[in-house]
């Protein structure tokens, strides 16, 4: 499937003549979840990501989310990053994102809104971990915080 075609408005940090494919995969079939609606949220965040990136990605291609339980996210995070138990969210460099279906659920109740809303701000996290933000500093995590709360509050209000 062709990604669509972006009009280009930020001439300080321009967007890329197509979009990546965003593509998400539900392996949690026991838990009902919106993907339609968690699919219009992503793709609505996403060229938000691409303009505020820190890092060019013109190799991007194509996005893929995987939706997952703690334990296998937990499996993940001790294979790749050797730290225990699970988390929310994992990103990739080469562009795949691994989010807790579990995890959302639990934060979506403590935040009062969707498990797509939070499971979207996970997806929103990751893609800005792809196009260059980092964490690991309180500063980064408190800017990439900031940044991830607008990016989801534009793109959940977005038709």
């Amino acid at each position: 499937m062709k990604s669509p075609r972006v009009k280009n408005l930020n001439r300080v940090n321009p967007l890329p003549e197509t979009l990546p494919y965003l593509a998400l995969h539900h392996h949690r079939k026991k838990q009902l979840l919106k993907v339609r609606t968690l699919s219009r949220i992503c793709r609505n965040a996403l060229p938000l990501c691409i303009a505020k990136a820190k890092t060019c990605r013109p190799d991007l291609s194509i996005i893929e989310v995987s939706m997952v339980s703690d334990a296998r996210i937990a499996r993940v995070h001790s294979d790749f990053m050797h730290l225990k138990g699970a988390t929310d969210v994992i990103t990739f460099p080469y562009g795949e994102i691994i989010v807790s279906v579990d995890t959302a659920e639990r934060e979506a109740k403590k935040q009062k809104w969707s498990t797509e809303t939070e499971l979207a701000l996970y997806v929103i996290h990751g893609m800005l971990h792809l196009y260059g933000w980092e964490d690991a500093s309180i500063t980064e995590a408190s800017a990439m915080s900031q940044c991830q709360e607008t990016i989801l509050k534009s793109a959940l209000s977005s038709r």
